[in-house]
């Protein structure tokens, strides 16, 4: 999936497409930035924090809206708010590894989740 053109429709392929993205390139303090470092619109994006790369992914309110709830559910502090995971993102000893590590705990649950669905 090219997560710049195609939008994701399920929170398993937003979780995925938002891992790639962070995975690519991650950042601080912006939802995204170009390749001179300056903010910049997702279409033209190289870097993404955790919520950007989730805005990127998927353009559908719900699926945005449960995507983070997934994200809260991963963390082992599972908190209440998106905010949180905000400022997780931003905190400056944050390493880029650990938002990819959240992703991928975040997609492992969704998938148990699918398979006790199923």
């Amino acid at each position: 999936m090219n997560t710049i053109t195609e939008k994701a429709a399920t929170v398993l392929d937003c979780l995925k497409a938002g891992k790639i993205l962070v995975e690519t390139g991650w950042t601080q303090g912006e939802f995204s930035r170009g390749a001179d470092g300056k903010s910049s619109t997702y279409d033209k994006a190289t870097c993404w924090c955790l919520a950007g790369a989730v805005n990127t992914s998927t353009s559908r309110m719900a699926v945005r809206s449960q995507t983070y709830r997934a994200l809260r559910m991963a963390h082992p502090d599972r908190p209440d708010t998106n905010g949180f995971l905000v400022h997780w993102n931003d905190d400056p000893a944050r390493k880029q590894e650990e938002v990819v590590a959240l992703f991928q705990t975040a997609i492992r649950m969704e998938e148990a989740n699918a398979q006790h669905a199923g």
